[in-house]
C-alpha cells in the first residue's frame, strides 16, 4: 500500500541544497555587503541547469527533466509577454519609466517565480503546491516577525497570531477544501491591494 509522503520528510537533493544556499547567500550578502554578491544568485539559480544541459550533471529522471523544460517554456512565455507589453506601453506615447534600472529585477523575478510555480505544479499538483507554498511563506513571515520582535515578547506573539498564523491555517484548508482556500486567498489578495 502506498503511504503518502509527509511534507516534513522531504529533503532537498544535495544539488538543490547547494543551489538554494547560494541564492539565499547572494541575496543576504548583496543587501548587506555589496551588490556584486548578487551574482551568487545566478550561480545558484542557473548553474545546475547549465550543468544538466551540457551533460555534466545527471541528477534528474526524465519526468523531472520534462517538467523543468515545460516550466522553462512557461517562464519564457510570461516574461516575453511582460517585455512586449512594457515595450508597447513605453513606445506608444511620450512615456519615461521611473526606476528603469529595476526592470532587470522584474524580469528576473518573473522568470524565477513562473519557473518555480510551474515546476512545483508539475511535481506535486495544485493542492500540495498551494499548501507547501503557503507553509514556506508562513515560515518566512514568522522568521521576519521573530527577528523584528525578539526583544518584545507580547508584540512577537501578536505578530505571529495576526500575520503568520493565517498562512498555516490556509495551508491546512488548501489540502482539505481547495476551493474555499482559493476563495479566501483571492479575498486576502484583494484586501491587500486596497488603499
Amino acid at each position: 500500500m502506498n503511504q503518502p509522503v509527509r511534507w516534513y520528510r522531504w529533503r532537498p537533493s544535495p544539488v538543490g541544497a547547494i543551489a538554494g544556499g547560494l541564492v539565499i547567500l547572494g541575496f543576504v550578502l548583496s543587501a548587506g555587503v555589496s551588490w556584486w554578491f548578487f551574482s551568487l544568485c545566478a550561480v545558484g539559480a542557473f548553474g545546475p541547469g547549465i550543468l544538466r544541459e551540457i551533460g555534466w550533471l545527471r541528477d534528474k529522471d526524465e519526468f523531472q527533466q520534462r517538467a523543468d523544460h515545460r516550466a522553462g517554456y512557461h517562464a519564457y512565455l510570461i516574461t516575453g509577454i511582460a517585455a512586449v507589453l512594457l515595450e508597447a506601453y513605453v513606445r506608444s506615447g511620450d512615456r519615461k519609466l521611473k526606476h528603469a534600472e529595476e526592470l532587470s529585477l522584474l524580469y528576473l523575478f518573473l522568470l524565477w517565480f513562473t519557473w518555480m510555480f510551474s515546476s512545483l505544479m508539475s511535481y506535486w499538483g495544485a493542492r500540495k503546491t498551494a499548501s507547501r507554498i503557503l507553509i514556506i511563506f508562513g515560515c518566512a513571515v514568522a522568521a521576519f516577525n521573530i527577528v523584528g520582535n525578539i526583544l518584545h515578547p507580547v508584540a512577537l506573539v501578536m505578530q505571529l497570531l495576526i500575520t503568520t498564523s493565517p498562512f498555516f491555517i490556509l495551508a491546512w484548508v488548501a489540502r482539505r477544501w481547495p476551493r474555499l482556500a482559493g476563495a479566501l486567498l483571492v479575498v486576502v489578495a484583494g484586501s491587500m491591494t486596497g488603499e
